[in-house]
């Protein structure tokens, strides 16, 4: 996982004020409320094939004895059917006559992939880990899903045009990030839900163009900063400590136990 590694300290250096280290402990935590792939054999060659994630398909998985490499397509290319016999079938019909020769393919890639792993789509992209759908112009992404045109992502769900995030979801143009749901053209920020134009504010909710904000309420840069010195002393602590965080952006606030 060379490069993956040091993007995600020098991420979390950036986000959290500490570098974290070691990727894969923390996968557990980063993967919370992420759509993952998961690995079957090829049923041509024994390959590991790394396939989309059960949620993208009403919570199923693919028949791993009908699951190829996209390498090997050509393997399962030809058609035992000509025009002739499919001809004049309804949808049902048709189905139940494919659906015994048909293959999904896995580890799906487009353009240029380099350092790509364990990752079941992907496109243009370089250093990524364990995630699906992943393109454009895309490096350092790890546990994420649907994130195009970024950098440095770890543990993101469509996340797009933003760089050196922390769990972040549904978003798009934010930059230096950590539990962000719904926001767009952020910087520093710090669970933030459903908010707009946002610099250096903490837990600030439906909210728009404001700066140096705690609970929606502009502090100053002095009051904001103790406050986000303390904030990131318990996620570091803890993160250090258990390899995760309890409290989220979809449970900040909630009793303990949701």
């Amino acid at each position: 996982m060379g490069g993956i590694e040091e993007a995600f300290t020098d991420t979390a250096k950036i986000v959290l004020g500490t570098g974290l280290k070691g990727l894969e402990s923390y996968g557990d935590w980063l993967s919370r409320r992420i759509p993952l792939p998961y690995m079957v054999r090829s049923a041509k060659t024994g390959k590991d094939v790394w396939m989309q994630p059960p949620e993208s398909f009403l919570n199923k998985r693919f028949d791993p004895e009908r699951v190829v490499d996209m390498s090997e397509a050509d393997l399962v290319n030809k058609s035992p059917f000509s025009a002739g016999d499919l001809e004049g079938l309804d949808l049902r019909k048709a189905l139940s006559i494919v659906k015994p020769v048909a293959y999904y393919c896995g580890n799906l890639r487009y353009g240029n992939c380099l350092n790509a792993a364990k990752s079941s789509s992907l496109g243009d992209c370089r250093n990524v880990y364990f995630s699906e759908d992943t393109c454009f112009e895309v490096q350092n992404v790890a546990y994420s899903n649907a994130v195009l045109f970024s950098q440095n992502m770890f543990g993101c769900r469509s996340a797009n045009y933003s760089g050196f995030c922390l769990k972040t979801f549904n978003s798009v143009w934010i930059n230096r990030g950590f539990e962000i749901d719904g926001c767009s053209k952020c910087s520093d920020v710090y669970f933030c839900h459903n908010s707009e134009n946002l610099r250096n504010c903490i837990l600030c909710f439906n909210a728009k163009s404001l700066d140096y904000a705690v609970g929606n309420t502009v502090v100053g840069e002095e009051k904001f900063l103790e406050v986000k010195d303390l904030l990131l002393g318990y996620v570091a602590g803890e993160l250090k400590k258990k390899k995760k965080l309890d409290v989220d952006i979809f449970n900040v606030g909630c009793r303990k136990g949701r």
